[in-house]
């Protein structure tokens, strides 16, 4: 399973823990397959995510104009905290990794919502 596939999984396992408020854990045990590469790259961003939610949230809400991150839908917010935790705890390539949120984005949200996505990562 390439990268791409991997964040699209993970994605989907943000969502389920914001959407159901359901424990990291669970989402986590949810996902589990076999290839440990992948849980690794999982458990990692999880709970990255799980330890440094209040901050990220922060972050993302610090850099949206005119805009809220509580007012955002789940997989926005997902797509968001997946991409800040890549670009600030896990220092990944700032450009691949928005480059993928925007993929995402034009995916699963409204045809503009690969802007916001783009703009607030962009400046983290």
């Amino acid at each position: 399973m390439n990268r791409h596939q991997q964040r699209l999984k993970l994605m989907v396992a943000i969502y389920q823990y914001l959407l159901l408020n359901k424990d990291i854990n669970d989402v986590a045990e949810d996902i589990k397959t076999d290839d440990m590469s992948i849980n690794e790259y999982f458990y990692d961003i999880l709970a990255t995510i799980y330890d440094n939610e209040e901050t990220l949230i922060n972050m993302i809400d610090d850099k949206l104009s005119d805009w809220n991150y509580h007012r955002l839908g789940y997989i926005e917010q997902a797509i968001l905290l997946l991409g800040s935790v890549e670009i600030i705890f896990m220092h990944y390539d700032k450009a691949i990794v928005i480059d993928e949120a925007v993929l995402m984005a034009k995916e699963y949200c409204d045809d503009e919502t690969y802007k916001l996505i783009n703009g607030v990562l962009d400046k983290l």
